[in-house]
C-alpha cells in the first residue's frame, strides 16, 4: 500500500478515535434533579423573608451558613433574588421574588447560564416549569462533560466543589453549537474556551483580559 495512503488512512482512524473518547457518556453530573427540593411541597422558600429585607435594605448581603453553602441576597426596590451557592457543588439555584415578597421564579444555574428545569409562577400563583435544558439541543458534549473538561486542565475538582469562583462566565452559542467559557487563569488574566458540543473538540482558547474579551 501506498506510504501517503497509509498516513492518511491511519489520521482518518485515529480521528474517529480521539473523538468517540471525547463523547463518551459520563456518569458525572453538575446536579440531581433530587439534590434540591423544587416542588409545591417545598413552601418554605416560597416567600422571601421579609425581615431581612427591610433590615438590610437597599444593600446587598451574604450569610453563610454552617455546611459551608452561602447565600447572596439581592435587594432591589422592584424585588429581592436570592442566589444560593450549596457547598461543593458547581451549580448554583437562583430565586427571584416580586414586590410582596412572593416567589416568581427559581432554577438552576451554571456559571450564571440556566441550566436544568426552572420554574415560574404568576400572580395566581399558577406554576409553569420550563426545561433550559432544550435551548442545547442535545450536545453530545454537554456541560458536564465541560466541567470535566476544566477539572482535566486544573481549574476545577469536581469532588470538593473548589474552583467554582474560577468560572467567570459561561453560555452557549447555538449558531456555532458551541460552549463558550471563560475561567480564571491568574488575577486580571481569563482564558477563553469554545469548545465544539457534538464532538467536544477544542475551536478556539485563548487569554484575555476581562475588559477585553470578545464574546
Amino acid at each position: 500500500m501506498n506510504k501517503k495512503l497509509i498516513l492518511i488512512t491511519c489520521v482518518f482512524w485515529n480521528a474517529i478515535f480521539i473523538s468517540c473518547i471525547s463523547v463518551k457518556p459520563t456518569s458525572y453530573s453538575i446536579f440531581s434533579n433530587s439534590e434540591i427540593n423544587i416542588n409545591d411541597s417545598n413552601m418554605e422558600s416560597s416567600k422571601f423573608d421579609e425581615s431581612l429585607f427591610h433590615k438590610y435594605y437597599p444593600s446587598d448581603f451574604t450569610d453563610t451558613l454552617s455546611d459551608g453553602s452561602y447565600i447572596e441576597y439581592i435587594l432591589m426596590s422592584t424585588g429581592p433574588a436570592k442566589w444560593i451557592y450549596p457547598a461543593h457543588k458547581f451549580y448554583c439555584i437562583y430565586e427571584e421574588f416580586n414586590e410582596d415578597f412572593i416567589l416568581i421564579k427559581r432554577g438552576y444555574c451554571l456559571g450564571r447560564m440556566d441550566i436544568g428545569k426552572w420554574e415560574y409562577y404568576d400572580m395566581q400563583g399558577n406554576k409553569t416549569i420550563v426545561d433550559e435544558d432544550e435551548k442545547f439541543g442535545n450536545p453530545k458534549f454537554t456541560y458536564n462533560h465541560l466541567i470535566l473538561f476544566i477539572e482535566k486542565k486544573g481549574y476545577v475538582n469536581t469532588k470538593t466543589g473548589e474552583g467554582r469562583e474560577k468560572i467567570k462566565s459561561l453560555g452557549f452559542n447555538k449558531e456555532k453549537k458551541a460552549w463558550v467559557i471563560y475561567v480564571e487563569e491568574e488575577v486580571d488574566l481569563w482564558k477563553l474556551f469554545i469548545i465544539n458540543s457534538n464532538n467536544g473538540s477544542v475551536i478556539k482558547s485563548a487569554l484575555y483580559r476581562p475588559d477585553e474579551i470578545p464574546y
